[in-house]
């Protein structure tokens, strides 16, 4: 054994072998520099309400190959050194692949087993870039972080939530051919609408304060204080003087309203009470055999109302009883203001300078509660588009110590594999083949005196 080691251990042996582990270290260190540093691949993940639904966050359908669209590798290439490549040609280059984990996986396969639909959406997605020319300058590192930078932008410009319910110009409405019932409630369903925005914000985040320690809750504060004093004053002055720009078309404008009112209010009531009198005789008609044992898909037992359409029948009557009862509150409204402005004529010019100078205010002092809501709104947009995706850049690897190290252990290997085959087999086998070469050589004389 130790005569083997000492053969092994020849100072020409050591050298080859030092020799050939450090060549195919350098190879090791070039395949890092032209292969793997030339394919690189980012991570994002998804994580905002609706992204394993496939939606992105304005509710519009998902699609992940919006990465590779033109506008946005038009972005990442520009500031490459080579960035006159074909758009096309970089989109070729650009992969996005995704991993089906093992519980989505187990859920779609019990899914199918069992006959259910099964829809499953990633949420992470790997998308890998390969630069073509292995000996120009490496910009693969630079493309990722500019496609990262193009993405995150092409995604929150475009399907980011929008607050265009907040804003109000009054330039923007034209008041000049509506009368003061109209304005008002035209007013009114635009701050609705704003208050019922807000409200919503602040139900997904009640913890968010701005950079000046306001939250969503100050701002649904303020809409209601407008609403609530600013508006209602201006409805109460031109309600109980009884002001209208035209006297004759609004009483029959709101005479219309009381007779429309009337005829829903009648097919509410009559659609409650039809169903109303169906439930009664129906359900009396099957009590006893209104619950029966039924299976559930786990194989339990349990006591299940028989598919009768008493549920849809009360349900049904429940909500045109509502209904009804609310347009009964229209009607009765609309009826005071049918008797108040038929008994009070046409306002004075004067009066209605005032009504217009009330709208005037209430116009600009809107537009100035728009402006500041729509500030407070968009910090808050702007940190909740923050949290849309994380991206994860690639590491930038120059010295890959541990590809280094498995093809220095390589080339040890192949090295030492040649050493001890010269040792150990080359006589043998050169003698064997020398053997084998003169037995073919005499095979071939006798054969040729035959």
């Amino acid at each position: 054994m130790i005569d083997y080691i000492n053969r092994l251990m020849k100072k020409r042996y050591i050298l080859t072998v030092i020799i050939i582990t450090l060549v195919f270290g350098l190879l090791g260190e070039m395949y890092n520099v032209l292969i793997v540093n030339r394919l690189k691949c980012m991570t994002i993940e998804f994580n905002y309400p609706g992204a394993e639904r496939g939606l992105n966050p304005d509710g519009s359908m998902f699609e992940i190959s919006d990465i590779k669209a033109p506008e946005v590798l038009e972005k990442a290439k520009a500031n490459l050194k080579n960035n006159d490549i074909d758009t096309e040609f970089l989109r070729s280059r650009v992969t996005v692949l995704t991993k089906v984990t093992g519980q989505a996986m187990d859920k779609i396969v019990s899914d199918v087993h069992n006959e259910k639909n099964s829809i499953y959406m990633p949420t992470t997605f790997y998308v890998y870039y390969s630069q073509k020319n292995k000996f120009s300058k490496n910009e693969s590192e630079v493309f990722m972080e500019n496609l990262a930078k193009a993405y995150t932008e092409y995604f929150t410009e475009k399907y980011s939530e929008k607050n265009d319910v907040l804003d109000f110009k009054s330039g923007s409405y034209d008041f000049s051919g509506r009368d003061y019932l109209e304005i008002y409630t035209i007013l009114k369903n635009k701050v609705d609408s704003m208050l019922s925005y807000v409200k919503s914000q602040q139900n997904e985040n009640r913890a968010f304060y701005t950079e000046d320690k306001v939250n969503l809750g100050m701002a649904a504060k303020q809409i209601e204080n407008f609403r609530d004093t600013s508006l209602e004053n201006f409805y109460a002055f031109i309600v109980q003087n009884a002001i209208s720009k035209n006297n004759y078309e609004t009483v029959k404008r709101t005479d219309y309203l009381v007779f429309d009112n009337f005829l829903e209010y009648r097919k509410l009531s009559d659609a409650s009470n039809i169903s109303r009198d169906a439930l009664g005789q129906y359900e009396s008609a099957i009590t006893a055999v209104a619950y029966i044992p039924s299976v559930d898909n786990k194989r339990n037992y349990y006591m299940s109302r028989t598919k009768t359409g008493l549920d849809t029948l009360t349900r049904q009557s429940y909500s045109d009883g509502i209904e009804a009862a609310k347009t009964l509150k229209d009607i009765e409204y609309y009826q005071s203001l049918f008797a108040k402005y038929s008994a009070a004529g046409q306002s004075s010019a004067d009066v209605n300078a005032m009504a217009d100078s009330m709208i005037d205010e209430l116009s600009a002092e809107l537009e100035d509660l728009s402006k500041s809501v729509i500030k407070i709104d968009d910090e808050y947009l702007q940190h909740k588009s923050m949290n849309y995706f994380r991206i994860r850049l690639p590491e930038n690897n120059r010295l890959n110590v541990t590809l280094i190290i498995k093809f220095m252990i390589l080339g040890f290997i192949i090295a030492m594999a040649v050493i001890v085959f010269k040792e150990f087999w080359k006589k043998g086998v050169s003698k064997r083949l020398k053997m084998m070469k003169k037995a073919f050589s005499s095979f071939k004389v006798v054969k040729g005196k035959r």
